[in-house]
């Protein structure tokens, strides 16, 4: 989700829809028309994927943070798999 310290645009994408933000939508807009994407979750208005960073962004970064873990969390992780996995 994140790459060299900032969201990536997919990142962005999925942050503001597990934050509520955006949702998925599948059918006819208020005006009538048909529209599958994403769509503002307060006032059902279409957002177009390139446009969730411009719109979400802010409010996602302060809301949340990016955590950065070591190598000793990896390696506990790691010893918690099976033999089969671990290969």
């Amino acid at each position: 989700m994140e790459a060299k310290g900032h969201l990536t645009l997919e990142g962005c994408i999925e942050m503001a829809w597990m934050m509520g933000y955006i949702k998925h939508f599948d059918g006819r807009l208020k005006e009538g028309t048909l529209h599958v994407g994403w769509v503002d979750a307060k006032t059902g208005d279409p957002v177009d994927d390139k446009d969730v960073r411009g719109k979400y962004e802010k409010a996602i970064l302060s809301h949340a943070g990016v955590r950065i873990f070591g190598e000793l969390i990896l390696v506990l992780a790691l010893s918690c798999l099976t033999p089969s996995i671990r290969a």
